[in-house]
């Protein structure tokens, strides 16, 4: 399952920063003028493709799911010790802790967004209404990535 994962990472052009036991931090670099809301885009359909790609799976038995909480912001990477030869690369950025709490609001096989990166989302996808949102108490996003795959774009009627 996580040979699976990994290589649906890599296809859709993140990057894994770091995997701890069963959480993939994984970054989407975007170096052009209008980098927030292409990385929303990517960020969002990738994370509806992974979803949508390897549930159901299994593992000797056990029925395996995913869940994502998605973010968008900058980051600085660091490496940091060298005592003994030990180095460790380290991210810093509010966006941690943004991805962090979109995490903690999903649930198995469901996909949160934060309210920065719908934001973005929405000011560069302006096509027809196909997809509608559930905005959380925390004013993050609950997609349905079912529904979203191959149709992200929004119903602006839940916007707050």
């Amino acid at each position: 399952y996580f040979e699976a994962l990994v290589t649906a990472i890599m296809d859709s052009g993140a990057d894994i920063v770091r995997i701890a036991g069963d959480c993939i931090l994984c970054t989407f670099e975007v170096t052009d003028e209008d980098y927030e809301e292409h990385a929303a885009v990517k960020a969002l359909h990738a994370a509806c493709m992974w979803i949508k790609d390897l549930k159901d799976q299994t593992l000797q038995g056990y029925k395996l799911s995913l869940h994502i909480g998605a973010t968008i912001g900058s980051l600085a990477g660091f490496h940091v010790g060298g005592k003994l030869g030990r180095w460790e690369y380290v991210l810093a950025g509010n966006c941690i802790a943004d991805a962090g709490a979109a995490l903690e609001q999903a649930h198995n096989g469901s996909l949160v967004v934060s309210k920065d990166l719908w934001t973005a989302y929405k000011t560069y996808y302006q096509g027809p209404v196909m997809l509608v949102p559930e905005v959380l108490e925390s004013g993050d996003v609950k997609v349905d990535p079912t529904d979203a795959f191959n149709t992200l774009v929004v119903d602006r009627s839940t916007d707050r």
